[in-house]
């Protein structure tokens, strides 16, 4: 028996009790600022902080239960000194900078910075979905020619016509092989220019080298792909970007792949260093988990409505010879005719295994999995039951025996000693994922019990200090190095080579080998959490989820994190939970507080924002 055993346990969850300090300490600053007493300053000032710290970009005053009509809170308010109500700087100012640190704009509530994010974002997008068309006359042709779906070639025209463009799914549904044809045919296009600057990116190392992997594939040749980060060229301090305004970007064709990863912050800096000549093209699945920061950036332009404009269906059915899948919107928005939804599945159908796994938990139904018999291991009950498997994991189970049977083929490997580049190929077939590093279903006690397992089997002595970096342990970056080129997310395998212990980082068609003792902080990655895992895709994934009411985890398992995680899967998915967890998890669907969706409705828009802070207020 393991010592992973099934509790209802409450877990502390640190950075839960960072965020109520932090809002605890707002409020107290906040009303001091203002010179207020007054209880509903107080309750305004901690919940706006405490919104930013679940991710919201703003609070929405109508969720406050305050037992006072909304007119009259807004007006108390208004009569803040620390509080602008932009109706009224949009009437006597012509700049629309609010000098305050916190913001009313309608019945949302913002710190000044975040406002002019959302301001910022929406007025670049708007302001950047222009027809563009490239000057090839052939190109509409090209298209139709391709062995593609309709709704890639649907994508590809857009992108080709426009220097915007956001492309939507779910994984198996084509996005990198949309993006393949589309750098061919834009070269093309453009006569096959030497000097053509095509940049590809997304926010983590690990999405960008899965990104340069899938189109090596592709036969495009060299394509820098880069984090974000390294794009915007952070300085090393981590505090600033060589790329912005004053410096942009030189750039032709920009792919962004992961966007739903991006927060509001991120995307405003991209939009920012972006040069005007540039065509954009943001990818993504809006279902999956929001970025870890305030914001929400592909959710909310995927709840514009959808569908094109008839005039833009029209167009498409002329130049494609069909009519695109895509809905008509009863409201128009600015970036209608730029949005597609990618549908149709390539990797899995709707029906049956994965995909109608995802597809239920999108839909908000909870599933009916088949559990796995006792008698039989993971492997036969995919071959002769199904790609999804469910282990019941009640309080007082121990599911030992079947996180052993994740890392079994790679455990069995070690015992030969491979030399690296089989053990990166064969960590990369399997991972298990947890919602969070805590508690006994966490991502901490199972890699310790992992770890345990494999220091047995490999005759190693039990103190961990003894080969710390035994040959074949795993391990994950979590603190950036740019002087090293690692980056939180970068996954390594810990060998030896005549004597001296190094570690191994995948890096596209690349081995990067550096010493052990040179590495920045690091954990040990036989589990990870399921945040860290976005961007990343395995043939297996093993899901751990607490049980149903296990405070606070469950404020954290929501139908996202719970879609995120069986969508990393290429082949298989277990599940250990129970029925009630996996019922919680579906039922608690992630809304964040935001105006940028209504910004992308509302005429007209602002087109120049303010840019640049102008005193320590915009810090807020």
């Amino acid at each position: 028996m393991s010592d992973i055993v099934v509790t209802t346990e409450t877990v502390d969850v640190t950075s839960l009790d960072k965020a109520t300090i932090i809002a605890s300490e707002f409020r107290t600053f906040m009303c001091e600022m203002s010179s207020s007493d007054d209880p509903r300053a107080a309750t305004t000032f901690y919940e706006l902080a405490a919104s930013l710290g679940a991710g919201h970009s703003c609070l929405d005053l109508t969720t406050l239960t305050t037992g006072e009509p909304l007119k009259e809170w807004k007006t108390f308010l208004k009569s803040l000194s620390v509080v602008t109500d932009v109706t009224d700087v949009a009437e006597t100012r012509t700049d629309h900078r609010p000098k305050t640190p916190i913001i009313l704009d309608g019945n949302r509530l913002y710190m000044q910075r975040y406002y002019l994010y959302e301001k910022r974002v929406a007025a670049q997008l708007t302001h950047r979905n222009q027809s563009r068309p490239v000057p090839h006359d052939g190109v509409t042709q090209d298209i139709v020619k391709l062995n593609a779906g309709n709704d890639q070639k649907t994508a590809i025209y857009l992108a080709l016509h426009r220097n915007l463009t956001i492309i939507t799914g779910g994984p198996g549904t084509g996005k990198t092989t949309t993006v393949a044809h589309l750098i061919r045919l834009y070269r093309s296009a453009m006569g096959d220019d030497d000097t053509l600057r095509i940049r590809v990116a997304a926010p983590t190392g690990k999405a960008a080298n899965r990104l340069a992997e899938a189109l090596a594939d592709t036969d495009q040749g060299e394509i820098p792909v880069s984090t974000l980060h390294r794009l915007l060229g952070q300085y090393a301090d981590g505090r600033g970007y060589r790329h912005g305004p004053q410096n942009p970007l030189i750039v032709d064709l920009l792919v962004v792949d992961e966007v739903s990863m991006i927060n509001l912050a991120m995307m405003d800096r991209l939009l920012a260093a972006l040069p005007e000549t540039a065509r954009l093209v943001l990818l993504g699945d809006s279902h999956q988990l929001p970025s870890v920061s305030a914001g929400n950036v592909l959710a909310d332009l995927g709840q514009s409505p959808s569908g094109f404009s008839d005039e833009m269906r029209s167009q498409i059915e002329s130049a494609l010879g069909f009519d695109p899948d895509q809905p008509t919107p009863e409201v128009h928005h600015h970036l209608q005719d730029a949005t597609i939804q990618l549908n149709r599945n390539y990797r899995f159908t709707a029906d049956t295994g994965i995909g109608r796994l995802a597809t239920e938990v999108v839909e908000g139904v909870t599933p009916t999995l088949a559990t796995v018999d006792p008698e039989l291991t993971l492997a036969q009950h995919f071959q002769q039951v199904s790609p999804v498997a469910l282990v019941p994991l009640e309080v007082g189970t121990d599911p030992g025996r079947r996180l052993l049977e994740m890392y079994a083929s790679y455990f069995a490997l070690l015992q030969g000693r491979p030399d690296v580049s089989q053990l990166l190929a064969a960590f990369e077939q399997a991972r298990i994922l947890c919602p969070t590093h805590e508690g006994i279903l966490g991502v901490n006690a199972i890699n310790a019990f992992l770890i345990r397992e494999a220091r047995r089997r490999l005759s190693l002595p039990a103190d961990p200090r003894s080969h710390e970096f035994f040959h074949g342990r795993p391990i994950i970056i979590t603190r950036n190095d740019y002087n090293l080129g690692l980056f939180n997310g970068d996954i390594g395998i810990c060998f030896e080579d005549e004597g001296r212990t190094k570690v191994a980082f995948q890096n596209g068609e690349t081995t990067q080998e550096l010493l052990a003792a040179r590495l920045p902080e690091y954990d040990t990655c036989f589990a990870m959490t399921i945040h860290k895992a976005q961007g990343s895709e395995f043939d297996h994934t093993m899901v751990l989820l607490p049980p149903a009411g296990a405070p606070p985890l469950n404020q954290l398992v929501t139908r996202q994190l719970l879609y995120t995680s069986v969508t990393r899967a290429r082949k298989s998915v277990t599940l250990l939970a129970n029925r009630e967890s996996l019922a919680s998890a579906i039922s608690q669907n992630v809304n964040r507080m935001s105006g940028l969706s209504d910004r992308l409705i509302a005429e007209p828009l602002d087109q120049n924002p303010p840019v640049n802070p102008t005193d320590q207020l915009t810090l807020f």
